[in-house]
């Protein structure tokens, strides 16, 4: 009876430990992020760190602490939004950001002249092979304390040098031209200004004419609070801005019939 009691106490304690462990964290490798097609990954990069995160589908602000690389300013840095892939299109569809000074319409072409950049620019990102970007940081292991900084679930800090991360992985050095592929940058600067918006574009190629086809997604703010933090802004879609600037149109037009007929 003893012996079977000791048994008991000797699993029990087992389970307990085993418990305390998954509780811990401990149940397996540390991830980067989970992600589904469709969502939003925002990359601000200051001070040769990286802050890469989850932002899903922006439906709402999303406020960081900055990595005490930044010494607490984001005024050299910059911010870069980029979509998961749909990789049920064969020939790929790009998500991405770029400056209101990029006129990006004007690499619409009937010829076919963008179906390759946009293609390879998708696949570079998520498509389904563990060599591409976003496979990648899925990967990446728990923090070093110099070329992983953190990595948690929905974000995280490393080192520009690191080889899986927005600079390396994704050959964006000089150009932030998604994979030396797109002919125009995808990163928008700070400057050193507080704050930094551009449009959000999708990127499609006509499976028929193979004609590169972009459309305006919507506009997206980063702010840098001035307290340590960050926050990424989704602004209206430019339908949801017309429909308001009418509105505000109309009210207008109201008001001055108004004060004719008072």
């Amino acid at each position: 009876m003893e012996r079977m009691l000791r048994k008991l106490s000797s699993r029990g304690a087992s389970l307990l430990a085993a418990t305390a462990m998954l509780a811990l964290g401990w149940s397996g490798p540390a991830r980067a992020f989970t992600y589904a097609p469709g969502d939003l990954v925002g990359i601000l990069v200051e001070n040769n760190t990286e802050l890469i995160v989850n932002l899903d589908t922006l439906a709402g602000a999303h406020t960081y602490p900055m990595p005490a690389a930044w010494a607490g300013t984001l005024a050299t840095g910059k911010l870069v939004i980029l979509t998961v892939p749909d990789n049920t299109d064969p020939l790929g569809i790009v998500d991405f950001t770029a400056s209101t000074t990029i006129n990006v319409p004007g690499f619409d072409n009937p010829l076919g002249t963008m179906s390759g950049p946009i293609s390879r620019a998708s696949a570079s990102l998520d498509k389904p092979s563990n060599d591409k970007w976003l496979n990648r940081l899925n990967s990446v292991g728990s923090p070093d304390g110099t070329i992983v900084i953190s990595n948690s679930p929905t974000q995280l800090v490393a080192s520009s040098s690191f080889t899986n991360g927005y600079t390396q992985g994704l050959d964006l050095t000089n150009t932030d031209a998604i994979n030396q592929s797109m002919p125009f940058s995808t990163a928008l600067k700070f400057n050193g200004n507080p704050s930094t918006s551009g449009l959000l574009w999708e990127g499609q190629v006509d499976h028929v004419t193979l004609h590169g086809d972009f459309t305006n997604l919507g506009v997206v703010l980063a702010t840098d609070n001035g307290d340590g933090t960050v926050t990424i802004h989704p602004l209206p879609e430019p339908g949801s801005e017309l429909a308001m600037g009418s509105g505000l149109l109309a009210l207008a037009a109201i008001g001055w019939r108004k004060r004719r007929t008072a």
